[in-house]
């Protein structure tokens, strides 16, 4: 016999509000509402996330836990870029 896998048959994406957690980390952020963070992936591309439990890399900046960028707008110069702690 052949083992063929499995397939995938329906995709749902769940937006409903989750509740609010108070920590001690400076690095969590929540989102009240709609909307995303936006972040930038290892390829360039953005990616959003409503994921705010951030950390700092190595590099001084904001990133997800799967690495990502986190991205804001330059108050200066209006261009979006990584957010520098």
């Amino acid at each position: 016999t052949m083992n063929l896998g499995v397939k995938t048959s329906d995709v749902e994406t769940v937006f409903t509000q989750g509740s609010f957690k108070s920590t001690d980390k400076q690095t969590d952020f929540a989102i009240d509402g709609r909307g995303f963070f936006v972040a930038r992936n290892a390829n360039g591309q953005q990616v959003y996330t409503r994921d705010g439990n951030f950390k700092v890399n190595q590099q001084g900046y904001l990133i997800t836990n799967d690495g990502c960028e986190v991205m804001g707008n330059n108050n200066t110069t209006g261009a979006t870029e990584p957010i520098y702690v």
